[in-house]
């Protein structure tokens, strides 16, 4: 939809636009269910989980899109839409071929899927493990969501700054620093640190990634091409999510995420030194 709502000068601005709001919800809908939950039963949290789905629904459906330009583009979007289901290595290897500087960008992606997304078992663990205290686990949620909503309202001020191949490379090697950080820290303050850090510089690439593909991708096939592109992407995350658990109680979560920061670190190095992360992604 923001292809078609926006103009190309208005991406950045509206995907940071968007990543905030989408944290600041999160960074408060545990404060908010946090108090609701002491008087109200399960049944009255969960009925009004699903009226405001109702209620999204509703608004979605009277949202105005214009029509495409032309009829070739209807044409086209059909077309992808037959395929899309049973063509998806296809169409993202396309993608890549048309477009070779973004493939470093997908592939750390990838990279970042896996070593992120067990993110609850990092606080979970870190919370028991290090601090002993199962409610610390809280605190350094919000300290996460705290600091990407800081990083997304950053990126709009950064992307006027700085061009998105510069922000993709300081993400690269920041998020590994500040993952390490956080988990090699024995106080909390130096671990709410490092996961502040965490938060602020993931949308630096997040944001950036999203952009660069709805600038390139025509807007009949951004549509199959983004679902194809982030489904892929997304399969990542159940090696992630069932192999760093059992890392972590084998070796520790302090030794998993200090071993794991270093190697994405010399990947990123790698990446950059290499000249990986072309110029032409700021086109």
């Amino acid at each position: 939809m923001t292809v078609y709502l926006f103009d190309k000068s208005d991406f950045n601005d509206i995907n940071a636009s968007i990543s905030g709001a989408m944290t600041a919800a999160n960074l408060f809908s545990g404060i908010i269910v946090t108090y609701f939950i002491s008087f109200l039963p399960f049944t009255a949290l969960f009925l009004f989980d699903f009226v405001s789905y109702i209620v999204v629904m509703v608004l979605l459906m009277f949202l105005h899109i214009p029509p495409t330009n032309t009829a070739t583009d209807g044409v086209a979007a059909t077309a992808a839409q037959s395929t899309s289901m049973w063509n998806s290595f296809k169409i993202v290897k396309d993608f890549l071929s048309m477009f070779p500087y973004i493939v470093p960008v997908y592939f750390s992606a990838i990279l970042f899927n896996i070593l992120l997304a067990p993110m609850n078992v990092y606080l979970t663990q870190v919370a028991y493990q290090i601090f002993d205290n199962a409610k610390t686990t809280g605190l350094l949620e919000s300290f996460y969501s705290l600091g990407f909503l800081i990083g997304s309202l950053t990126y709009k001020f950064l992307c006027t700054k700085f061009p998105m191949s510069r922000l993709i490379q300081t993400s690269l090697l920041l998020v590994p620093i500040t993952l390490a950080i956080f988990g090699s820290a024995h106080s909390l303050p130096v671990a709410l640190l490092g996961l502040a850090g965490l938060g602020i510089v993931i949308p630096f690439f997040n944001i950036s990634s999203k952009t660069i593909i709805q600038n390139k991708v025509p807007q009949a096939k951004l549509g199959v091409i983004f679902n194809s592109y982030f489904a892929l992407m997304n399969l990542s995350q159940p090696i992630g999510l069932l192999g760093i658990p059992v890392l972590i109680g084998v070796f520790g979560v302090t030794s998993v995420l200090l071993v794991g920061g270093a190697f994405y670190l010399i990947a990123a190095i790698m990446l950059v030194l290499f000249n990986q992360i072309s110029v032409e992604l700021n086109e």
